[in-house]
């Protein structure tokens, strides 16, 4: 870098993307992303509200070269930036103070589609025009707490308190009367967890299912969670009106 301008250097493959975010995550974050695909390159400046594909913020001011190595793998892009745009949405990089950035790849198409590879690194910008890694502890920058949260919740409902429904109305039929409530009002938690929790992590992702397995999944035990719950609930209500008949 000087000190008026980054100097940024992205070496990436066919088909592959590599992206870059002025900040620990993608919320309200400046980026740049290096592309190539094909006869195809892109640098872009981007501006992320969320975690959907984040849109160019229209601006033109990166000054990028590129070459492409002498066995012709891979594509070096050299892109400068300046330190403080003038643009309301671009990060203003100041001299001597650790920034904590983000950093998303993915190759194999060279679309700018989701990715799964991604990380958090700090680095500090001197004054005297080097750049060096920072010092900042990036461990519990790494972590999530609402996944944490979410895996925690929606675990307890469709786990412990799942074997609960199922041992107050299987296991328990001695304490009848005790068990019955008991189970309902379990019942009724499980609903509760899971249409808050469901809609927090849709909403999250705005209201986007991730084309992974884990999210097809999850998406697919909630619908079948929440009508599990509400068909008990409706069964419940029925059998008041055959109270001659045992459960």
């Amino acid at each position: 870098m000087t000190t008026e301008q980054i100097v940024m250097e992205a070496t990436i493959p066919n088909k592959s993307y590599l992206s870059i975010g002025f900040g620990p995550n993608m919320r309200g974050t400046d980026m740049i992303v290096w592309r190539w695909k094909d006869t195809f390159t892109e640098v872009d400046n981007l501006y992320s509200v969320g975690y959907s594909k984040p849109p160019s913020d229209g601006t033109n001011f990166l000054q990028t070269s590129v070459i492409t190595t002498a066995d012709g793998k891979f594509k070096k892009f050299t892109t400068r930036r300046k330190m403080d745009t003038g643009n309301a949405k671009d990060f203003v990089v100041q001299p001597d103070k650790e920034i904590v950035m983000c950093y998303a790849y993915r190759t194999g198409n060279g679309d700018f589609v989701q990715h799964k590879e991604r990380d958090v690194f700090s680095i500090k910008f001197a004054s005297n025009g080097q750049a060096a890694v920072g010092n900042t502890s990036l461990h519990e920058l790494r972590k999530n707490t609402f996944y944490e949260a979410h895996g925690l919740w929606m675990w307890s409902v469709w786990m412990p308190i799942g074997f609960l429904l199922l041992a107050t109305k299987r296991y328990s039929k001695k304490r009848w009367s005790c068990m019955h409530a008991l189970h309902i009002l379990l019942g009724f938690f499980c609903i509760i967890v899971t249409l808050v929790w469901g809609i927090k992590i849709l909403n999250y992702f705005e209201w986007k299912v991730n084309n992974d397995i884990h999210s097809i999944v999850g998406v697919a035990s909630m619908i079948l969670a929440l009508i599990v719950g509400f068909s008990g609930a409706i069964t419940a209500g029925l059998m008041q009106f055959h109270k001659q008949q045992p459960w």
